[in-house]
């Protein structure tokens, strides 16, 4: 009897073990063909991600050869479709880690770390975070397809640099001021003009003296006639010569005389209605 007892627990243990194992591998191919059909739904409704994941269930080397064949193909077409971004981040100049990162508000990176991450294909709304900065919202359409697409932000603001020094251009040298020139100008035109009045006055007197005597030497009977002719021609000559040259220099002097003094005598009139009077005068350059 015991005999009999000892060896009535294993048989029963088999037995049960028997009927067992194709209640639970029938239950493993369900879940199987389930993860199947759940994922080419959630693929054609665009949830790349969660598709991928029930592709990779029902490609276990538990499911049925068949299934898993199928599955092993759609998860290899969810990896060349399934976009993936890269997170970057700037502050001041540089490129920084600390920053955490949400998509869709749901947190999927602590930190950069420059490793692609998984989304679906659609439009997505990114959050960066960094202490002591303002959280910075950045809105994005991944395409099916896209991979490591780079979404970057920048913290604060960067300084402008600073612009090159000017070059320094030597002064050009000034002009001369007018006046020294206008007195260089007017000294030619002061000798011509003392020459020629000097020479009018000569050539006055000459001619002048010259008529004197020939008055006298025609009242006065002693007075010979060639001597008379001799010294009025030599008056008359002579003054009419010195009378030449002084209107030649005369018009020389004006001529050097600078334009601007020539020209900028004007009569002005000047009235004082406190006084009702008029002031005329002449403004010009001497």
């Amino acid at each position: 009897m015991t005999s009999g007892r000892g060896l009535a627990g294993p048989a029963l243990l088999g037995v049960c073990a028997a009927f067992a194992w194709p209640a639970a591998a029938a239950a493993d191919v369900k879940a199987c063909l389930d993860a199947a059909e759940e994922g080419q739904r959630l693929r054609d409704s665009g949830a790349y991600r969660d598709a991928r994941q029930r592709f990779i269930a029902c490609a276990a080397d538990e499911c049925p050869g068949e299934v898993r064949k199928g599955c092993v193909g759609w998860l290899g077409e969810m990896d060349k479709l399934t976009p993936t971004v890269v997170f970057g981040a700037r502050a001041h100049g540089k490129e920084i880690s600390d920053v955490r990162v949400s998509v869709d508000g749901e947190v999927r990176a602590d930190r950069i770390d420059g490793k692609p991450v998984a989304l679906d294909p659609g439009e997505h709304h990114f959050r960066f975070e960094l202490a002591g900065e303002t959280d910075i919202d950045q809105s994005a359409v991944v395409m099916a397809g896209d991979k490591e697409r780079l979404i970057t932000v920048q913290f604060g603001v960067d300084l402008p640099p600073l612009p090159p020094p000017p070059l320094a251009i030597p002064a050009e040298p000034r002009a001369a001021p007018d006046v020294p020139h206008e007195e260089a100008t007017r000294a030619p035109a002061y000798t011509l003009g003392a020459l020629g009045l000097a020479s009018l006055a000569a050539g006055a007197v000459l001619d002048l003296s010259g008529y004197v005597f020939l008055q006298q030497c025609n009242s006065d009977p002693t007075c010979p006639g060639g001597h008379e002719r001799a010294e009025v021609e030599w008056r008359f000559v002579t003054g009419d010569l010195l009378l030449g040259a002084g209107v030649i220099s005369s018009v020389a002097a004006w001529a050097l005389w600078p334009r601007r003094a020539r020209d900028g005598g004007r009569p002005t009139a000047t009235i004082d209605p406190s006084v009702r009077s008029v002031t005329l005068g002449w403004r010009g350059a001497f």
